[in-house]
């Protein structure tokens, strides 16, 4: 992405880079679970429902039991 921005008279031009991975649920799910996560559910693309085919997006939800918050 190129970002630019006004200084005075003068164009600044600027840059980033964003990166974006795609990963299987399961290994979410795993990953969150390794790290002391629990109740983990798995919502649809803002949806309070489960995800179903197709969609684009999944969003989790989980949570840290108090003794296990560091």
């Amino acid at each position: 992405m190129d970002v630019f921005r006004r200084q005075g008279e003068v164009w600044l031009r600027g840059g980033e880079v964003h990166e974006e991975f795609a990963y299987r649920p399961e290994e979410i799910a795993e990953a969150l679970a390794g790290s002391g996560f629990v109740r983990i559910r798995q919502y649809g693309d803002r949806k309070l429902r489960r995800p179903v085919p197709g969609e684009d997006r999944m969003f989790f939800v989980a949570r840290k039991p108090p003794e296990r918050r560091k």
